[in-house]
């Protein structure tokens, strides 16, 4: 599952920089092409208004700015808070769903190689800061797809593993976990999976590992000690849903202790609303992007609040006859569906960041 480009290119600015070489030290075999990076963009921009990218090239440049940053949530939403590190962007599983195909517009997958700097920031912020913090690197692209190129986790978890006030959360759909056995994460270190019906995995995640993939590559996980999460998002509305997701559920529960599981998040389908002419266009068979959505308080296109209600619901109860004491939580909720469907808000547990280091702690 390991994505080989055609043509790789380098920013120029980049020449002294480590990574660069290890990552193209693993695709030996790949035309390299050194220049300016934004000049690069801008071609390519100009070149897909008169036809599609025919070839499959991979960026490297530098991260200018910061490596880390806060979660984009919205105020009318619970966020769970946790820090980004974005060392890359763009993803090539190929999710018909995936929201990030209507906030990137370049074609290609980029990856920020100044991996130096991002450990310099994550030294600086964590020596700085007293609490826990919580870190995941799956926002902009899938945390473990690049990693047979960069070796980011290599050296990233035992990083993390070494720090007490700090937990990383990295989120997948593939299974590239065989790098990860021997490495020192002290328990500080989550991986997740994200999980959907198998009509939906097999329809709509072109590229990603099959569902029972996903659930034996966890529980190997599991047995090298890692804590383990699992994002059921986008739950999506068709006909027969509530049956295959519970599906899933009981299938996950056979492979899986609920004393590994750190939590396990829900979140419905939702998506900015250029999203959905992209998609028609892209993908014209499918019609889930065709049910009925209102506008959320986040300016999204979301279910109606009764049917996200009833799926939540669906899917909780499906999880409570396995895991009692598991944490759940509601991904970009309003207060008012948490009080619907758990009958409590985060508030009770002192704020939705400390409900999930309770559930990471075993508490």
């Amino acid at each position: 599952m390991t994505y080989l480009p055609s043509r790789i290119f380098v920013d120029k600015s980049l020449s002294d920089e480590p990574w660069v070489y290890k990552i193209l030290g693993n695709l030996p075999d790949i035309p390299v092409n050194w220049g300016d990076a934004r000049e690069f963009q801008a071609d390519i921009l100009r070149q897909i208004k008169i036809s599609p990218p025919k070839e499959s090239a991979l960026l490297l440049q530098r991260q200018y700015g910061q490596f880390i940053r806060p979660c984009p949530g919205t105020k009318n939403y619970l966020c769970c808070g946790y820090q980004i590190i974005d060392f890359a962007a763009g993803c090539n599983l190929g999710c018909h769903y995936c929201i990030l195909q209507a906030y990137l517009n370049f074609p290609y997958p980029i990856i920020y190689a100044n991996l130096g700097d991002l450990f310099s920031q994550l030294d600086t912020l964590l020596s700085r800061h007293k609490g826990v913090i919580r870190l995941g690197t799956g926002e902009f692209t899938d945390s473990l797809l690049w990693d047979d190129i960069i070796q980011l986790s290599g050296k990233l978890i035992p990083f993390i593993g070494n720090r007490k006030n700090a937990v990383l959360e990295l989120k997948t759909k593939t299974v590239q976990i065989g790098h990860l056995k021997k490495l020192a994460h002290n328990n500080r270190v989550i991986i997740a999976w994200s999980l959907n019906s198998k009509v939906c995995i097999e329809h709509y995640e072109n590229n990603t590992a099959s569902l029972k993939e996903r659930l034996e590559a966890a529980a190997n996980v599991a047995r090298w000690g890692y804590r383990l999460a699992f994002h059921f998002d986008p739950i999506i509305y068709y006909p027969g849903w509530e049956n295959d997701y519970a599906e899933t559920i009981n299938l996950l529960f056979e492979y899986i202790n609920p004393e590994d599981i750190a939590w396990i998040s829900l979140g419905a389908f939702r998506f900015m609303p250029k999203l959905k002419q992209l998609i028609a266009e892209k993908y014209p068979k499918d019609r889930f992007i065709y049910e009925e959505f209102i506008p959320g308080l986040d300016k999204k296109m979301r279910y109606f609040k009764p049917i996200r209600i009833k799926m939540y619901k669906s899917l909780y109860d499906c999880i409570r006859k396995f895991a009692p004491k598991t944490c759940v939580y509601l991904c970009m909720e309003s207060t008012e569906v948490w009080h619907e469907v758990f009958g409590y808000t985060p508030v009770k547990y002192g704020g939705l960041g400390n409900m999930l280091l309770d559930g990471f702690y075993g508490k």
